[in-house]
């Protein structure tokens, strides 16, 4: 347990390492000394959250992770019987952590314009020819026809391109293929006149 009522082992402790071995060979002691070990272990757990505190100061969660730890030194851990040493240390990394200024901003939602209200106001338009569309002007109908027009001749010349390009691929591979034939044409040239030629030379030595 934490609390240590004996002033006595408070004002006679001395800060110092535990080395491991202790740790893993820890035996029943006197009162004084279990008192004394348990001051030294929690200065040793108050110089890791100073280091703790200096090495992850910079993240965006600091402040929430160490929340557990500052509300532990702040209102569980009995300061009141502590030497003064550690006393003043608990308050430096308390105050190191309140230090720390948050690195983002809390999510909130996003501010929108309200909508305005839609206003059913009917909208009178001229009838230029009976039987037409109704509730468009001239220049409406002009555009909407250059519209189309330009989609047709779009249409129109992407057809084209993939044709050429069809094209071209078929001229490629004929002319791949007319190179092939040449080729295999000659090597087939060759391997006769080299078998005339050793026919040839089979029937002199005969």
């Amino acid at each position: 347990a934490l609390p240590i009522c004996n002033k006595q082992d408070v004002e006679t402790w001395e800060k110092k390492m535990i080395p491991l071995q202790t740790l893993i060979e820890l035996k029943e002691s006197s009162e004084t000394e279990m008192n004394h070990f348990r001051l030294t272990c929690i200065a040793l757990s108050l110089d890791l959250v100073q280091r703790c505190v200096c090495l992850y100061g910079s993240l965006p969660a600091f402040m929430e992770i160490f929340q557990p730890i500052r509300s532990l030194l702040s209102e569980h851990l009995p300061v009141a019987e502590f030497p003064k040493h550690l006393k003043d240390t608990v308050q430096d990394v308390l105050k190191e952590i309140e230090s720390k200024e948050n690195h983002y901003r809390p999510l909130v939602f996003q501010k929108k314009k309200p909508v305005p209200m839609k206003m059913y106001t009917p909208k009178v338009m001229e009838i230029l020819d009976f039987g037409k569309k109704q509730g468009s002007s001239r220049q409406e109908r002009e555009r909407k026809r250059l519209i189309h027009k330009h989609k047709r001749e779009f249409k129109g010349a992407v057809r084209e391109i993939r044709r050429d390009s069809q094209f071209l691929a078929r001229q490629q591979i004929s002319e791949i293929m007319e190179r092939d034939a040449e080729r295999k044409n000659k090597v087939k040239q060759l391997f006769n006149s080299l078998s005339n030629q050793e026919c040839e030379i089979v029937r002199a030595h005969v």
